[in-house]
């Protein structure tokens, strides 16, 4: 089985499959309920680029957003072996996103990583996830893939953050 280019059969090993799945949003919030999306989709993005890992898009785990989901269940229907799930929640001016990688059948949570950022920082997330999945995952990447996982500053934090909203339109 091939995916933009990859081989991604079960018995080719030579690369990680995941899924980001949609964060959930603690306290529902108008002013932040769009993060639930965008950040993973900003993640899978990021990561796309490496070749050791397959990460399902977006629009393949859009479905999971403010629903109850059976771990095991969407591992097997999105044929992957890891699953990042996280939350998020508004503080003031500050954003608190909380991440978690799960593993395998039994749902092992390897790592869970918490983030804490003002909200002109909300740029900072995605790279944040790349980087501890890299290392928990032991990606291995070319310094080309290693060049585009770069950090991104946004010229206008604003207006990323009205880029983010369109994002996470249905």
């Amino acid at each position: 089985m091939s995916f933009l280019g990859k081989d991604i059969s079960r018995t080719n090993s030579n690369f990680k499959k995941l899924a980001i799945l949609p964060f959930h949003c603690v306290r529902m919030d108008s002013e932040s309920e769009f993060l639930g999306f965008a950040i993973p989709d900003q993640t899978v993005k990021k990561l796309f680029y490496i070749k050791s890992v397959v990460v399902r898009p977006s629009d393949a785990v859009r479905k999971y957003a403010r629903s109850k989901f059976d771990l095991q269940e969407v591992a097997r229907e999105l044929d992957v072996e890891y699953i990042i799930t996280g939350n998020h929640q508004k503080k003031d001016d500050r954003f608190q996103i909380d991440v978690q990688l799960h593993q395998g059948p039994d749902e092992e949570v390897i790592w869970k990583h918490s983030i804490e950022v003002r909200n002109t920082d909300i740029y900072t997330v995605p790279n944040s996830i790349c980087k501890k999945v890299i290392r928990c995952l032991k990606l291995q990447f070319s310094p080309e893939e290693n060049r585009r996982l770069k950090k991104d500053i946004p010229r206008d934090p604003l207006a990323y953050t009205y880029y983010l909203r369109a994002v996470a339109i249905e």
